[in-house]
Formats: structure tokens, C-alpha cells, sequence
């Protein structure tokens, strides 16, 4: 199990950081052209600070490895292009206003890396993620989300969640995973322990068994067992139990089953079964018990089921 969710953990850091880089790009392109629209309006500040938070994600310098990792590196002269020239729009706009006139060479810049970008940003693919399309990377918005809403904290809604998010919610899975098997493994062993045990004077014949290097050794003693469930039986020998001797096979009246000895006394033992009875064998012995004692309550040894059904 624990495998099985480092392999989930991996694969989703693997798609978050192959994929994260189209989508911040992608999103980034979007913002670009609604600055764009926006630039001479009085949303013009909303607008520019919005794309200022997405070119601040990841700055320039720092691109390189994710363009690599993209495999968009044979693009990363007109992606870089593309992001310097909208830092300087952004700048300009945040630091002069909408009666900002932007440089004509600037201009010239900013529509031809645009330009690029618009013919790129259609073509993209990752990878990692063979479903994963341009228009993947603003689906979280839903249809009735602006792009560019803002939430409460003030922090952009469609950006990605970085690697930190994504590996907290994976070891949040994989904690909520290991904690369910042991709650199991506890409800299980408890409700073994609690298995409905039944009294019962079965004569028996017990067979323990040693394995040697030469093979097997088996080492047969008579005796009865005295209650019964479907996970394991109480036996008492008619002489000692041997204390070296850890597995055993129980007969009764055609009945034989096999299992462990997980406790014993002077002549009597504790045995789990290997496999659990079916509830259809174990009332056959109990009706067999009954039927051997029928009629001796009085004297039926360690308080044989006589009664009632179980």
C-alpha cells in the first residue's frame, strides 16, 4: 500500500510541474489580451494588477528549467520576449495611470511578441497529461466566474495550486489511507476477539505437528473440546500439552480442521483456525453435541449446548 501511494504521490507532483507551466502561460496570454482591452478603460488598474500577480509567479530569470521541463525551450526567446514587454506595460500603467502613452518602440514590441504568443499558445500540449488542452487551463473558473475574480483574500482564483498545495493533499490521502487500514486491522482483531464462543464436550483428536530438517513429525494425543467458535476452538488433552509445538490439526466425528496454538496451560490450549468455519459447520457440530448428549444435562461435562439453537 505504501507503494501504491508514493506512485500516486510521484505521478501527481510529475503532472503538477509538466503542466503547471502551460497553464500559468496560457492564463498569463489571457490576461495579457484582457489588459489589453481594458487599457485605456476604469478597469485598466484592476486589470494590471491582475496580470502583475501572474508575472510575478514566476519571473524571468527563473524560467529556463520550466520551459525545459515544458519542453518549450525552442520557444523561450519569444515566451521570454512575450513577458518582459507586458512587465514594462504593467509597470507603466501601475506607476502613471490610465493616461499612460506607452513608447511607439514599446508598442512595437508588445504586438509582435503577442503576436507569437497567440500563434503558440493554441499548439500547446503537456505531456504528462495527454487530455490536457489551452482551454484546460481556465476551466476552474466555472461559467458564471469572471477570469481575473478575485477572492476575499485577494489573491487571483485560476492559477494553479503550486507544488507545496499538491503534495499536502497527497500525503493528506495517504495519511487518510494508512489510517483507515489500521482502524480495519483493529476492527477486525476485535471482532475476532468477540467471535460468539459456544460450550460444547466434543471428543477430539489432536495432532501436532514439527517440522525438521529431515521433515515432518506428527505426534497425535486424545482429547475434547470444551467451547467452539468459527475462529478457533478451547482443548483440553488427556495428558500434558507439549510446549515446543506451535501447530496443530483437530478431528472430530469427521470433522478435522487446522490451526495455531496461541495459548496454553498445563493440559489445555487455545487453537486459531487456519480459515474461519462457515457458520453452516460450526451448527453442525453443535447440533452433534447436542445429539451426543441428549438427555445426560445433568452430567454432560463442561456445560455441553443442549438448548436452544445458537
Amino acid at each position: 500500500m505504501l507503494g501504491l501511494m508514493f506512485l500516486l504521490f510521484s505521478n501527481s507532483q510529475s503532472v503538477a510541474e509538466e503542466c503547471e507551466t502551460q497553464d500559468w502561460l496560457v492564463q498569463t496570454h489571457h490576461l495579457a489580451k484582457v489588459f489589453e482591452k481594458e487599457r485605456n478603460g476604469p478597469k485598466a488598474e484592476k486589470a494590471a494588477k491582475q496580470l502583475r500577480r501572474a508575472l510575478d509567479q514566476y519571473p524571468v530569470s527563473q524560467l529556463g528549467t520550466r520551459l525545459r521541463t515544458a519542453g518549450l525551450a525552442k520557444h523561450g526567446n519569444d515566451i521570454v520576449g512575450f513577458l518582459r514587454t507586458q512587465n514594462s506595460l504593467v509597470e507603466s500603467q501601475l506607476l502613471w495611470g490610465g493616461t499612460t502613452r506607452f513608447p511607439p518602440r514599446l508598442e512595437r514590441k508588445v504586438q509582435e511578441f503577442s503576436s507569437r504568443m497567440q500563434k503558440l499558445v493554441p499548439g500547446m500540449r503537456c505531456a504528462s497529461d495527454q487530455n490536457w488542452r489551452p482551454k484546460t487551463a481556465l476551466a476552474g473558473l466555472g461559467d458564471s466566474t469572471p477570469l481575473g475574480a478575485e477572492n476575499s483574500s485577494g489573491n487571483s482564483l485560476f492559477f494553479p495550486p503550486n507544488a507545496a498545495v499538491i503534495s499536502f493533499a497527497v500525503f493528506g490521502l495517504m495519511a487518510a489511507l494508512a489510517g483507515g487500514s489500521v482502524a480495519m486491522r483493529f476492527r477486525t482483531k476485535r471482532r475476532h476477539r468477540r467471535a460468539r464462543r459456544l460450550p460444547c464436550a466434543l471428543s477430539c483428536t489432536v495432532t501436532f505437528i514439527e517440522t525438521t530438517a529431515t521433515g515432518d513429525r506428527h505426534a497425535a494425543r486424545r482429547g475434547r473440546m470444551c467451547d467452539i467458535s468459527q475462529l478457533g476452538a478451547k482443548v483440553c488433552l488427556d495428558s500434558p500439552v507439549p510446549l515446543a509445538l506451535n501447530t496443530c490439526t483437530v478431528q472430530s466425528h469427521h470433522w478435522a480442521t487446522s490451526g495455531r496454538i496461541i495459548w496454553r496451560n498445563a493440559q489445555c490450549m487455545g487453537v486459531a483456525f487456519k480459515r474461519a468455519l462457515p457458520r453452516q459447520e460450526l451448527l453442525h457440530l453443535v447440533r452433534l453435541n447436542r445429539k451426543l448428549h441428549a438427555g445426560k444435562e445433568n452430567g454432560a461435562p463442561e456445560d455441553a449446548v443442549i438448548g436452544n439453537n445458537p
